[in-house]
């Protein structure tokens, strides 16, 4: 059974409509001039034509993503990043990839055409237009990866992996391995006992692949619903600890209940705005270098932030509510 078979059941995603997408890629059909470029626009074409509403517009989208596919799904997303107003229907936040056995930098084949011919169904692409960019590592795969991760909001993805061999050509062989399904740091999860074919496939709603690929699904849903959330911006004004808002509010500068009582004698020289505290049993000095508060409970003389600016020396003494500062 397929995936589309039972997802659409699963308790952890529920509602949920799924979509399948092909594309004739068989090999040796000459007739067939397409390449990921164009799968990539009338996969984007096709998904928008079915969101049409807001509500629709607003879901999650993933995109599960088997093989090459992965290849076509990834350079969508480079390509709704590039042109986002020719698909109205779809957005790169709402949207999220499940890679499948994607051989993201290539494959480790060295006779790539020769097992892409052999193997033409399965892989899914003309050997003749993509032996190139199939290679390992090649500059094609480079470039597609770096426009991936330069996308203005990357989707959240995951990549899993097969771990069984398969026959092809007379030899058993990986066709993806980890590090080839491996995306832009993302590391590639194994899948166990499944191999190239079997990776999408389950016999039962049951079976351990299939369950892992709804756990993988769930948390790239969160991932995708946690982004658009609305951020919660702090617009509280900061509390106004001035000795005039204080006052106001019924309460000195340090938090206590009874308003300071300061004088407005001016201490001669650069700290001229220096108040001294009266009613809390306080006193205050200068001398060149420093302004000593001593005694009281809570607070001894007031400066300006101006005053403060230009005054030199050091705060000394008192009980840890020394000087207040207004502005």
């Amino acid at each position: 059974m397929w995936l589309r078979d039972y997802l659409p059941s699963h308790p952890h995603l529920q509602p949920s409509r799924v979509m399948t997408y092909g594309y004739s890629s068989r090999l040796g059909d000459d007739r067939n001039a397409s390449g990921v470029a164009e799968w990539a626009s009338s996969l984007l074409a096709a998904v928008s034509c079915v969101r049409v509403t807001e509500q629709e517009r607003s879901r999650p989208i993933i995109f599960v993503c088997h093989s090459l596919g992965g290849l076509v799904a990834r350079e969508a997303m480079i390509e709704l990043g590039r042109e986002p107003s020719l698909y109205p229907g779809l957005s790169l936040r709402h949207c999220g990839l499940l890679f499948l056995s994607t051989p993201h930098s290539g494959v480790t084949l060295a006779d790539w055409t020769r097992y892409l011919v052999q193997f033409g169904e399965l892989a899914g692409m003309r050997a003749r237009d993509f032996t190139n960019m199939l290679e390992s590592f090649n500059n094609s795969s480079r470039v597609s990866k770096r426009d991936f991760g330069r996308l203005p909001h990357v989707p959240p993805f995951e990549c899993l992996y097969e771990t069984r061999k398969m026959k092809v050509g007379g030899r058993k062989r990986l066709i993806v391995t980890a590090d080839s399904a491996g995306l832009n740091g993302v590391v590639a999860k194994p899948m166990s006992n499944v191999d190239h074919k079997d990776i999408c496939r389950f016999p039962t709603d049951t079976h351990p692949g299939y369950l892992q690929i709804v756990d993988c699904l769930v948390r790239i849903r969160e991932r995708i619903q946690q982004a658009l959330r609305p951020v919660d911006v702090d617009d509280t004004t900061p509390p106004d600890y001035s000795s005039r808002a204080c006052s106001e509010r019924g309460e000195t500068s340090v938090g206590f209940s009874t308003p300071i009582k300061a004088s407005h004698e001016a201490t001669p020289g650069p700290a001229s705005g220096i108040r001294a505290g009266e009613g809390m049993g306080g006193s205050i000095a200068r001398s060149e270098d420093a302004l000593v508060i001593s005694g009281g409970r809570a607070t001894g003389a007031s400066m300006t932030l101006r005053d403060l600016q230009n005054f030199r020396g050091r705060v000394e003494g008192g009980v840890g509510h020394g000087a207040v500062i207004t502005t």
